[in-house]
């Protein structure tokens, strides 16, 4: 965990765009997660510098193998599993390189799964992973998970004026609710940085 903290400056600097692939996220990830036995970050350099990096761990993790709803299977692995959103500077050069030091930590480490978590689907690592694996070790049937965004305006009701009617009704609703139920006991803070938890 020490050799992770220390490449706090790399790891910020390569801009990590998921809470799952935030540094300290990932620590308390490794301190407390069910299963997990060492961190496995992979970081990719050139000439010196670096350029990529894979935010993962090694753990004791169950596979389930199901025909229909029915599990079948539920062997214990030792599993490589790198975060959502934990290949950071991915692109068409470091995507490579960066999918055989993961494949090959492996065999090396006497392990049996590597589980690239919610790839983005056509991305380059997602074209390794479909393709690069032999037939017959490679998933074939991963679920596919759809994310949406929504744009967030400047104020709260040209939010409320973008949804529809049910839905600002629900809104106002449960806030209503939380005030009866609460009156001057309800408060509503940001907090932005660690000093203001206090």
């Amino acid at each position: 965990i020490e050799a992770v903290e220390e490449l706090r400056d790399t790891w910020e600097a390569l801009l990590p765009e998921r809470l799952t692939a935030d540094l300290d996220y990932h620590l308390t990830v490794l301190r407390y997660g069910r299963g997990v036995i060492r961190p496995h970050v992979a970081v990719l350099e050139h000439d010196g510098s670096p350029t990529a990096l894979a935010v993962g761990r090694v753990e004791e993790a169950e596979l389930t193998a199901r025909i229909g709803y029915k599990a079948v299977l539920r062997p214990r692995v030792r599993a490589l599993t790198i975060a959502q959103g934990g290949l950071l500077g991915i692109d068409g050069e470091t995507a490579e390189p960066l999918f055989a030091a993961l494949s090959g930590a492996l065999a090396e480490d006497g392990l049996h799964v590597l589980r690239l978590r919610l790839l983005e689907v056509g991305g380059p690592v997602h074209e390794l992973a479909r393709t690069r694996p032999g037939l017959l070790v490679r998933q074939h049937l991963g679920a596919q998970v759809e994310r949406w965004r929504a744009r967030i305006p400047a104020t709260f009701d040209e939010y409320l004026g973008a949804r529809s009617s049910k839905t600002r009704s629900n809104v106002k609703r449960y806030g209503r609710r939380l005030e009866e139920r609460y009156g001057e006991g309800v408060e509503f803070k940001v907090f932005r940085r660690p000093a203001e938890l206090e």
